[in-house]
């Protein structure tokens, strides 16, 4: 194991808290954390302990990395929506 890598990993281990969540907690919790990504409001002060748990776990962050790519891309491929012309009587 090369110096980094063990001190980086040493320091994931003194970030462990008691009141974690698990990685299924934290996949249930994904989509309403990137719904709150892409709709521009801060999901790490909404989600403080998946923001914690993904900033641990590489496996759970690469799904999230995965789904907010979808959702980013979804975002920009629907089209602007027009509003209906008025019609005066």
């Amino acid at each position: 194991m090369k110096l980094e890598s063990f001190r980086a990993w040493i320091r994931q281990i003194y970030a462990t808290r008691d009141d974690e969540l698990t990685c299924n907690d934290v996949f249930e919790l994904i989509p309403k954390y990137v719904d709150t990504e892409v709709a521009g409001d801060n999901p790490v002060e909404r989600f403080p302990k998946v923001a914690h748990h993904l900033d641990q776990c590489s496996r759970c962050h690469d799904l999230y990395a995965g789904v907010l790519e979808a959702a980013e891309l979804e975002e920009r491929e629907q089209p602007e929506t027009v509003a209906a012309p008025s019609v005066e009587a």
